[in-house]
């Protein structure tokens, strides 16, 4: 590049004697003038990029609602709206859930379906929940809520014994307990297999004989081990025993 320097007085001088350190300081000038623009023009790639990702991921699902749909045990039911914009085919819809700041469970569900179902919950406890659409490129950004079941009063029969025995082929879970101290209107039953991971859902079998004091359940897999719970049904007045649904 080609310096013009100036006398005193302003006027040009004409070829003037080559100056290194201010033609170097010119060109080092312009190199960094070549760098800046190959660094925009590389921002600009990047965001391009950044942007087109945002586009081919679904969005989040909408108008997520939370109901208790069971009382007792506690039970809650989601229901949700598709996204705006999908971006193609859903593979799925994937849900983590479980109770707040404690351990996670994920569950997929069918793009076709909009409703989900818990499995039986525990009483007076938040529990949070995300939710995701999913399709080929990945994930959406989740629809996040929180669930609080109530509180009520929880009959736990003493002395609760479990005996596996054999009959008609079969291998079955005797369970007994003792009399409760409160009044009951009958029992249930919560037994799943058990995993060091938690992934299977609780089955329940509910005895409307307030006298009983046993029940047998068939264990399906006799190698596993299984957990088991007894609570008593509660005597109470009738009552408005559902939330009305709510949306976020």
């Amino acid at each position: 590049m080609q310096a013009m320097v100036q006398d005193e007085l302003g006027q040009n001088i004409p070829n003037p004697k080559p100056n290194p350190a201010y033609d170097n300081f010119l060109e080092a000038g312009e190199m960094r003038l070549q760098v800046l623009e190959a660094s925009t023009a590389s921002l600009k790639t990047t965001i391009g990029s950044s942007n087109k990702n945002c586009e081919i991921t679904p969005r989040a699902p909408r108008i997520v609602e939370l109901q208790l749909s069971r009382i007792e045990p506690p039970q809650m039911t989601m229901r949700w709206n598709p996204p705006l914009n999908t971006n193609g085919p859903l593979t799925n819809y994937t849900l983590l859930w479980g109770v707040k700041n404690e351990s996670i469970r994920k569950e997929q569900i069918d793009p076709t379906q909009l409703e989900w179902v818990s499995d039986f919950l525990d009483d007076d406890t938040v529990h949070e929940l995300k939710l995701y659409a999913v399709n080929d490129v990945g994930f959406s950004d989740p629809a996040i809520r929180t669930f609080t079941t109530p509180k009520r009063e929880t009959i736990v029969p003493p002395n609760v014994t479990v005996n596996r025995v054999r009959r008609d082929n079969a291998t079955m879970m005797q369970i007994r307990w003792g009399p409760p101290l409160h009044p009951v209107r009958g029992y249930f039953i919560l037994y799943r297999k058990f995993d060091w991971f938690y992934r299977g859902r609780w089955q329940v079998k509910e005895i409307n004989d307030p006298t009983a004091l046993s029940s047998e359940i068939i264990a399906n897999d006799p190698g596993r081990s299984y957990i088991v719970v007894v609570r008593g049904k509660a005597v109470r007045r009738k009552s408005s025993l559902f939330e009305q649904p709510y949306q976020i």
